[in-house]
């Protein structure tokens, strides 16, 4: 009869083992659900940030093309006047040395 009985502190450290890993499992998905949370976050902010910097890209890029379209249009109607006043001038100038030509 003796063999059949179970040592009483024997089962108390079974019940500890079995409460310790269940405690260790908890902790351990709570844990790596928080991890999870933080990196998808983190993944959002950066994702956020690369939307922000791509939008800067596309203004910046619009802005410098508006410049140079107007710079061109600039030097394009600055020689049209250019030529413009010389032609002028000419006329001027052959008025007074043939006014009759």
């Amino acid at each position: 009869m003796s063999a059949l009985r179970r040592d009483p502190s024997a089962s108390a450290w079974n019940t500890v083992c079995v409460h310790g890993l269940a405690l260790l499992a908890t902790w351990s998905t709570g844990h790596g659900a928080r991890n999870r949370r933080a990196y998808q976050e983190e993944l959002r902010a950066r994702a956020r940030d690369l939307e922000r910097e791509r939008d800067r890209r596309t203004a910046l890029a619009a802005a410098a093309e508006r410049a140079r379209i107007s710079r061109e249009m600039h030097d394009v109607v600055a020689h049209g006047f250019s030529v413009i006043v010389i032609q002028a001038r000419g006329a001027v100038a052959a008025l007074h040395d043939g006014p009759a030509a």
